[in-house]
């Protein structure tokens, strides 16, 4: 798939049901991207992620 060159750095709305994240989509090397979710703090599906990780919320 190619991805226009002008979604880098986008922000697109949604990605969790559990919070309004949004997703960030970024170019990190010449036809690598990376695309981000972004949750509230509140998110109880982040901070189930995050307690998998070992880490806090």
């Amino acid at each position: 798939m190619i991805i226009p060159p002008e979604l880098n750095g986008a922000t697109i709305p949604g990605g969790c049901d559990d919070c309004t994240a949004e997703q960030g989509l970024a170019e990190v090397q010449p036809g690598i991207w990376t695309l981000n979710v972004r949750h509230d703090a509140t998110c109880p599906t982040w901070r189930r992620i995050q307690q998998a990780r070992g880490g806090s919320s």
